[in-house]
């Protein structure tokens, strides 16, 4: 009984069943193909096929983008007809997002089935976007996002500049909303095509893409590699790209896009599904886990919320220590806060002046000071102050979240959170006390 590898023509057979194009390979070639079209990639994809193999309910993507994505001669709408030729017997609908307006164009009927199920593919892609258009308000994600998708891909880069290392948390807020919004959706990143060689963005971009694919590889994401398929050929600025050197030609650099996602599509139908795995995105310090640090604040009950009573012409905080979670790069502060309506709060006084401040507790010990603060053990003042402005929420309490301080550094752990209101300033307007509900940690990359 041999227990060595397959023989050379059964390796053959099974990848054309995954759909790998066979020809010049050997033997070893084809192990290594099939092995990497099995990958986390092709068990993302599988969520959405093997529905559709099942056939027994109706199915959706949704893809968000940039102008690469966009067009009906682009690499969506080429898959899509792909995906109707995988399942001859489905309806296949694909809808384009209308950005002037924010709202969906009405659905286009590719193929009409016969087995009564249908695929939406709603592709949100919109020409000059980058990662943060989805959720730049909420009301446009609630429209974008008012399907239950199998698979989720996400495609940007191209419009944002000169960012290089530090692209991660431009692009991860976008997903973490992604997966808090279907978590047991697939998600797969496509590395964008290169830019032509001369273009000023590209090394640029070439290193966007690689940070997009380490967030895919630390976070458990599909990650599909456009930029090396085209690197394969030395002459893709010519036979690929159109002559702005951004974009895919529509006779081969937008085919061999979809192509290369077809590839891991076809491949998931023999893999095991798997959405990538939940982790903590945020967390939360109330207002009982703080203590009285500077001008006499005091722990008192808002509404029926414990909460910080901050005095309006004295410069108040509290302090707390908090452990970052291991996986955060990066985090955003929020501080969770209220007003009693009708004392001191109108429509026109309605500014109150927030400060956060972190400061680096060690590793160990006290030996890693923060990079602003200049001293070990000293508080830093990381976005300097920000007027937090209630609305009139229709209660005695409404709650308001102020973003204080966007993309702190998580390499430093555990901190101590200094959270302030800085009171006799210009930005601060409310005659009143304002209470500290708590702080909100949102992971940033």
């Amino acid at each position: 009984m041999s227990f060595g590898p397959p023989p050379s023509q059964d390796l053959k057979k099974l990848a054309s069943q995954m759909g790998i194009n066979t020809t010049g390979l050997n033997k070893d070639q084809l192990a290594a193909e099939i092995a990497a079209s099995g990958q986390i990639t092709a068990q993302q994809a599988a969520i959405l096929i093997q529905r559709m193999m099942l056939g027994a309910e109706d199915a959706a993507m949704f893809v968000v983008g940039d102008s690469t994505g966009a067009s009906n001669t682009r690499w969506v709408y080429l898959l899509a007809l792909k995906l109707a030729a995988m399942f001859p017997a489905w309806t296949v609908l694909y809808r384009t997002w209308k950005d002037t307006n924010d709202t969906w164009n009405s659905a286009v009927t590719l193929q009409t089935g016969t087995n009564g199920r249908t695929l939406t593919i709603w592709n949100g892609s919109a020409s000059g976007t980058q990662a943060s258009y989805p959720v730049a308000t909420q009301a446009r994600w609630a429209v974008m996002s008012s399907m239950t998708p199998q698979l989720v891909m996400i495609n940007y880069g191209h419009n944002t500049t000169g960012v290089g290392s530090t692209y991660r948390s431009t692009h991860y807020p976008l997903i973490r909303k992604i997966q808090e919004t279907w978590p047991s959706a697939g998600i797969i990143c496509t590395l964008q095509n290169p830019r032509g060689t001369g273009d000023v963005e590209r090394t640029n971009h070439l290193i966007r893409m690689r940070v997009v694919a380490e967030l895919c590889a630390s976070e458990g994401y599909g990650c599909i590699n456009v930029t090396q398929a085209f690197l394969n050929d030395p002459s893709y600025t010519a036979n690929l790209l159109l002559l702005d050197g951004i974009h895919p030609n529509d006779n081969a650099g937008s085919p061999l896009w979809a192509n290369e996602v077809a590839r891991h599509f076809k491949a998931s139908r023999f893999v095991t599904p798997q959405a990538p795995p939940m982790r903590e995105t945020w967390r939360f310090i109330p207002a009982a886990q703080f203590l009285a640090s500077e001008g006499a604040p005091t722990l008192a009950i808002a509404g029926t919320m414990p909460a910080w009573s901050f005095d309006p012409a004295t410069q108040m905080s509290v302090n707390a220590a908090v452990d970052i979670p291991s996986h955060w790069q990066s985090f955003d502060i929020h501080f969770v806060w209220t007003v009693a309506l009708g004392s001191g709060y109108t429509g026109s006084n309605n500014g109150v002046a927030w400060e956060a401040s972190l400061q680096s507790l060690g590793t160990g010990g006290f030996s890693a000071p923060m990079p602003a603060s200049g001293a070990s053990g000293a508080f830093s003042a990381p976005g300097g102050v920000v007027a937090g402005v209630a609305p009139n929420q229709g209660s005695a309490y409404p709650t308001v979240l102020t973003r204080v301080a966007a993309n702190q550094s998580a390499n430093y752990r555990p901190i101590g959170i200094r959270a302030r209101r800085v009171a006799a300033d210009a930005l601060d307007t409310v005659a009143a006390n304002v209470f500290l509900l708590g702080v909100l940690l949102v992971r940033a990359s």
